[in-house]
């Protein structure tokens, strides 16, 4: 028996195929990965005050495993783990473990606002390196909304004082994470989403382990638990995030990163009573604007939407 085709995705008479459907579960694992990745990173600002930041990468890979471990046996079984692509999941390993280390260091410096706002630079950044690196076409609108992004930046944190020090580690972190998103879009060409996140946590592990060598502190069980959440969550968001990519290209997802600035407010608000200043606010909002111009330019976003929420309300009528 041949694959089952949703209805949604027939011909239409216009000889195109709605992807919408496909589009929307990519958005909504997406969502799942946005909640995860906010729990994760408000765990590591309170860990990162007693232990290093080797420590907490050795602990987030550890306990990732066995989250990863069950989509490698149902992704095709541990066979899949014979990859040919050796090379570019050292790469992408290595990338993440960087990015990793930059964001574990400066988040103790800043304000989870502060720290997604100036990660809404990712899908600028996935934009000019998919015209560098993979030359996918983007035109002088699309550049003119990275650059004005990136003002956004300045908005935020101008280059004085030892915060814009933190804000400009996290901008090399949120590099890799663009970085990472290209690499991923290459692999799951050919590899199973639980085969990319086990080599990464493979990577990350090792890494960590040697780092441990000088810089271990015996955790207490209310510690030792919380390094573990960061594990669980962080294996949680990275095998939803490479599902999401799967299912939807980069610049359908681009939009819905942004509502993470939701989350790192009211994390912000409960454990730490703050609250983003307005620069943070107008500078995110500009970043925003781009990253969603630049997503409906190069996937017709807004069309997609449309077509889809009218599919789903024809159905239902």
């Amino acid at each position: 028996m041949g694959p089952q085709v949703n209805k949604d995705e027939r011909h239409t008479a216009a000889g195109k195929t709605h992807a919408a459907p496909r589009y929307g579960r990519g958005i909504a694992i997406l969502m799942a990965s946005i909640g995860f990745y906010a729990a994760m990173i408000t765990t590591v600002k309170h860990v990162t005050v007693d232990y290093s930041l080797f420590q907490v990468l050795f602990f987030r890979n550890l306990f990732a495993l066995p989250m990863i471990l069950p989509a490698v046996l149902a992704g095709g079984g541990l066979g899949t783990l014979a990859t040919r692509r050796a090379p570019l999941h050292l790469l992408r390993g290595g990338v993440s473990v960087t990015g990793h280390l930059c964001l574990y260091w400066a988040i103790g410096f800043l304000a989870l606002a502060d720290v997604t706002a100036i990660q809404f630079t990712g899908p600028l950044m996935v934009t000019a390196l998919s015209a560098l690196v993979l030359h996918e076409a983007v035109g002088p609108r699309r550049w003119l909304a990275v650059i004005a992004g990136f003002t956004g930046v300045l908005i935020m944190v101008p280059p004085t004082g030892e915060v814009s020090a933190a804000a400009l580690v996290i901008l090399v972190a949120t590099l890799c994470y663009a970085v990472m998103v290209v690499l991923t879009r290459v692999l799951t060409a050919t590899e199973a989403v639980g085969t990319i996140a086990f080599y990464q946590a493979i990577i990350g592990l090792t890494v960590g382990l040697v780092g441990l060598s000088w810089a271990w502190t015996t955790p207490s069980w209310g510690d030792f638990l919380l390094l573990a959440l960061v594990g669980v969550l962080a294996g949680l968001a990275q095998l939803t995030l490479v599902s999401a990519l799967k299912h939807a290209p980069p610049p359908v997802l681009a939009p819905f990163d942004y509502l993470i600035l939701v989350w790192a407010i009211g994390f912000d608000l409960v454990f730490w009573q703050a609250f983003p200043s307005s620069q943070t606010l107008i500078g995110a909002a500009v970043i925003a604007s781009a990253g969603i111009y630049i997503a409906q330019r190069e996937s017709g976003f807004a069309p997609t939407v449309r077509r889809w929420l009218s599919l789903r309300w024809n159905r239902r009528a």
